[in-house]
């Protein structure tokens, strides 16, 4: 349940911490107590078409994504199939196939409410600039969120644009080795 899988990575995020005896991270603790957190899925969940709020912004993302032969205006003027048709190009020619298990703990993290749901069910490139974005105003980023938008635990991060099956298996690896690390007592 959610409620376990908050702790599972809350506890990864300290004890990434607590492993790195030269490093003068802490964890704000305070402000995780004050703000509200959600567990993020960092490839989208979504298996459903924008709706209209969502389309315009989905909309600016992929043009400044990719080059797309058609404009704005062009994309809202098409009609539900023609979109959807659209849309699972987009997303396929983005992210890659769709067969990821988006629900597995190598693709959910830490992440504060209000950056969460500012940018809805955006690609991960688009999460990754808004996580730098907010680190660098000051916005709490739990180490492990940085970490994995930063693909510190992918073994081959050829594609930062990219969260692929291959990063979300590393990831659940370097969360599965820490609790097997607190098993054995170390």
């Amino acid at each position: 349940d959610d409620n376990n899988i908050r702790k599972v990575l809350l506890w990864f995020n300290i004890s990434t911490i607590i492993k790195n005896e030269k490093s003068n991270i802490k964890f704000q603790f305070d402000r995780y107590k004050k703000e509200s957190w959600d567990i993020e899925h960092i490839r989208s969940q979504a298996d459903k078409y924008p709706d209209k709020e969502e389309k315009e912004s989905w909309i600016k993302d992929i043009l400044n994504l990719t080059t797309v032969e058609k404009t704005e205006d062009d994309i809202l003027k098409m009609n539900k199939k023609e979109f959807e048709n659209f849309f699972n190009k987009i997303q396929k020619n983005i992210d890659g196939e769709d067969d990821f298990n988006k629900h597995s703990i190598g693709n959910l993290t830490l992440l504060d409410s209000e950056t969460n749901r500012s940018y809805g069910n955006a690609f991960f490139s688009i999460k990754r600039k808004t996580i730098i974005e907010n680190d660098k105003k000051g916005t709490f980023i739990p180490i492990c969120t940085k970490n994995l938008f930063l693909k510190y635990y992918s073994k081959n991060a050829t594609d930062l644009q990219k969260w692929t099956e291959e990063d979300a298996e590393s990831y659940k690896s370097a969360i599965l080795e820490t609790f097997e690390e607190l098993k054995n007592g170390a």
